[in-house]
């Protein structure tokens, strides 16, 4: 089904303007988690599990931008497909902030697995793992940590981002709106050895985003990038008036709360009422992007889609000669 419409032409239109525009808890103790950890020699899934020893890896800078577009055309429709579900994959690697660094993330360096039992065709049975969640820390990050650089697959600082321009110009419209703009470092794998990464972004309501899934990037020949992402649109909830909740009151009395309860509007997260447990929306719709796209190294590369798009670029980067300074 073609999902391309006049308005997106548009988009597409300004957007290629824009492509041409580019040219050119307790600090101590997590530093000897990391001293202990990175020495201790005891390998990932990320580097054993993901990339065998005979994959080699390119490394690449990322910076994605992701946004919206708010201003639909009334005379046209989309139609969507009902019953979507966010799917992420089995394992799937984070992206991290400097802050999330904590003792508990440190301590966790085997990648969780699920067993299942399966059965031959002689009849013989098996137990197979299939590795799921989050994949710990590399050896390699762990090491990047101890020595204060930043790790591969940590956001960059916005001072050593390339499409601020692009960012800004995009802002500066009012029917767009950036759900997501980082930039990080990361080897990238053949396809066989490739792990997806998890993304989401956008507003928060309850807890849930309107930007999750993931995306898959791997190299041949070329560079490829496969997406895997939802955007979430979101109602109020038909019991919007939460006081009607049993035991609101004595939750609000609760003199050792700091928790205030904030004027809520129509379509506005009240984090507030999050923190009590109180669903104050549902999911109305959910709009996939599935797509592929090969691109080249350099290139500034715009994945388009009837609601939301993609500008994406992978510059190669020396991980020995240009560390960053962990901030």
């Amino acid at each position: 089904m073609n999902l391309m419409t006049r308005s997106q032409n548009a988009h597409t239109n300004f957007l290629k303007s824009a492509l041409c525009q580019l040219k050119g808890k307790s600090h101590s103790l997590i530093t000897a988690s990391l001293l202990l950890m990175a020495t201790a020699g005891t390998p990932s899934f990320a580097e054993d599990n993901a990339a065998p020893e005979k994959a080699v890896a390119r490394h690449y800078t990322v910076e994605m931008i992701i946004f919206s577009y708010e201003e639909q055309d009334k005379t046209l429709s989309e139609s969507w497909p009902e019953n979507v579900q966010v799917e992420l994959p089995n394992a799937y690697l984070k992206l991290y902030r400097p802050t999330d660094v904590t003792p508990e993330l440190l301590a966790k360096t085997e990648q969780e697995v699920q067993t299942r039992v399966q059965t031959k065709e002689n009849g013989e049975t098996e137990l197979i793992e299939t590795p799921v969640g989050i994949v710990p820390l590399s050896n390699q990050q762990r090491a990047d940590l101890a020595n204060n650089r930043l790790p591969d697959l940590f956001y960059m600082p916005e001072d050593k981002m390339q499409l601020i321009p692009q960012r800004n110009r995009l802002e500066r419209r009012k029917n767009f709106r950036i759900m997501f703009h980082e930039a990080w470092n990361m080897p990238v794998y053949d396809r066989a050895n490739s792990t997806p990464i998890h993304i989401r972004g956008g507003e928060q309501y309850d807890n849930l985003f309107e930007l999750e899934g993931s995306i898959n990037l791997s190299v041949a020949r070329y560079l490829h990038l496969d997406t895997n992402l939802y955007l979430r649109e979101f109602e109020a909830s038909q019991s919007s008036d939460q006081t009607n909740v049993p035991g609101f009151s004595e939750l609000l009395s609760n003199k050792n709360s700091s928790t205030a309860i904030l004027p809520s509007s129509n379509l506005t997260p009240n984090p507030s009422l999050a923190l009590l447990g109180f669903r104050q929306y549902r999911v109305d719709t959910i709009i996939p992007m599935q797509q592929s796209r090969r691109m080249r190294s350099g290139d500034l590369h715009y994945i388009d889609h009837p609601r939301y798009g993609i500008l994406i670029q992978l510059t190669p980067y020396n991980a020995e000669e240009e560390p960053i300074a962990l901030r």
